[in-house]
């Protein structure tokens, strides 16, 4: 009788605790983004969790960060729950909050992803520029500008 007892109490100890599940940790990303071309327009900075939306679907969390320099900038995102995560970031420096490209589809404004990823035809997968968030971090990676737009 007292297995039986000790079995029903595991038994519901399991089944309470799997029902109630344990909030997840917050976590602070600080990312510091350099080599900004110059102090026109803003940098719109996105926060990825998702493969299928990285890095032109719709963002976990973004800043835009209007340019008064153009030295480094560090952006802060908050409260982002504990995960893996991919940074795009475009400096749109006419303020039309799109990636302004040429007439072969080449970019014209400066770019950037988390891990300095880059792709071989087009922006990185999110694996390549994921990064894992389970504490506060700090990341840092630099832009890009191509043909001397």
């Amino acid at each position: 009788m007292k297995i039986l007892s000790t079995v029903i109490t595991a038994l519901l100890l399991l089944f309470t605790s799997s029902f109630n599940p344990q909030p997840q940790d917050n976590v602070t990303i600080t990312v510091t983004i350099s080599n900004v071309r110059n102090s026109t327009g803003s940098l719109l900075v996105g926060l990825y969790n998702k493969d299928s939306d990285f890095p032109q679907g719709e963002p976990y969390m973004t800043q835009a960060v209007a340019l008064k320099s153009s030295s480094d900038k560090k952006i802060t995102f908050e409260g982002v729950l504990a995960g893996d995560y991919a940074i795009a970031v475009i400096h749109d420096e006419n303020g039309n909050e799109d990636m302004d490209t040429n007439e072969y589809g080449m970019p014209t404004e400066g770019f950037g992803f988390s891990n300095n990823a880059m792709g071989s035809d087009g922006p990185p997968s999110f694996n390549a520029a994921a990064f894992a968030a389970n504490k506060n971090i700090e990341i840092s990676f630099g832009m890009m500008y191509l043909g001397g737009y």
